[in-house]
């Protein structure tokens, strides 16, 4: 499970323990918004993650789970892609470099990649232009209710397990 402000150096550490606890039939690693912003704007004071780093995490949390658990299905999902509201304008694009990280995270781990950052996209592309602010997030960054129905009809779609 995730941890408010985790970030896939911390999450590195635990994961498979935590995993192995649980006896999942899949698991599915959704990280990156934090790694994308620590260390820069207003959490500058924190060590950043780079775009390598985090794709190397994502890798190592794919084989460590698959040394401690029996779980073969892996699904790795990025940040939802580009922030809304005053994080869009504090960190501009930021999430690039991490999307294609996690996106070869998921081709070295052999893991099913999820292109939340590909829906969140379609979706903004069908708003009106004038329209401004926090579409699918609570913040610019975390998910509203929006958002949190496109992560889910997301994951079922690439899950094969379509309503």
């Amino acid at each position: 499970g995730g941890l408010g402000g985790d970030k896939t150096p911390m999450a590195l550490t635990r994961l498979a323990r935590t995993v192995a606890e649980a006896k999942p039939d899949a698991i599915l690693l959704f990280f990156g918004a934090n790694d994308a912003v620590i260390g820069r704007g207003r959490w500058r004071d924190e060590p950043l993650v780079s775009p390598d780093a985090y794709r190397d995490n994502l890798v190592w949390m794919v084989h460590f789970c698959r040394l401690k658990t029996s779980v073969r299905k892996f699904s790795i999902a990025p940040p939802t892609g580009r922030m809304e509201g005053v994080p869009a304008t504090e960190f501009g694009d930021v999430r690039a470099p991490y999307l294609q990280a996690a996106r070869d995270a998921a081709d070295r781990a052999d893991a099913v990649f999820v292109p939340l950052d590909e829906a969140f996209d379609a979706v903004r592309a069908g708003l009106h232009p004038d329209e401004r602010g926090c579409m699918l997030t609570e913040d610019g960054i975390h998910p509203n209710t929006r958002g949190a129905q496109l992560i889910a009809d997301t994951l079922l779609k690439y899950w094969n397990l379509d309503r």
